[in-house]
């Protein structure tokens, strides 16, 4: 079930990134109008916290996909490294603010999941993202212990 899930974000995340290459006229690194692709692309989404108005709780996710690598090590008792080979796999490195009426927060993560810290209180908790139909995202606040879950509705997206 896991093993499907992370498919499914990396499959939404794959595709949402391919539809800002087609829609952002492809992107650039140093956000001109250039031809050379960028791997980041930033969301923002209104969430409702607890029934609060959409309005006054605003996410902004930059996301950043890394291929990943094998190293091909050389022969004999000290070996070096011969060469780097793609294993078609990639990470999604997130970071972002939440920020509400009554409390902001930061956050750093990877793949479904991220750290978010609140910046009014002094409290740390973990976020599962689960990709929903038509551009949402559900955010389950303590995945791992008793679950909340709050709804976003993405408003814009961009390659940054």
């Amino acid at each position: 079930m896991r093993i499907l899930f992370i498919r499914s974000i990396h499959t939404w995340l794959v595709l949402t990134l391919a539809i800002l290459l087609i829609s952002c006229g492809g992107g650039s690194d140093d956000n001109s109008n250039g031809s050379t692709l960028t791997n980041k692309a930033r969301f923002t989404f209104n969430c409702d916290l607890n029934g609060l108005n959409a309005v006054f709780a605003v996410l902004a996710i930059d996301i950043e996909a890394v291929g990943t690598s094998g190293i091909v090590w050389g022969g004999g008792p000290d070996p070096q490294i011969t060469g780097v080979i793609g294993t078609g796999d990639v990470n999604y490195f997130t970071a972002g603010t939440l920020n509400s009426a009554t409390a902001s927060y930061v956050f750093t993560g990877t793949n479904d999941f991220a750290d978010f810290t609140n910046l009014t209180f002094p409290e740390t908790f973990r976020v599962k993202w689960v990709i929903a139909g038509n551009g949402g995202l559900t955010m389950v606040i303590n995945p791992f212990g008793i679950p909340t879950t709050h709804s976003c509705e993405e408003t814009s997206s961009a390659y940054i």
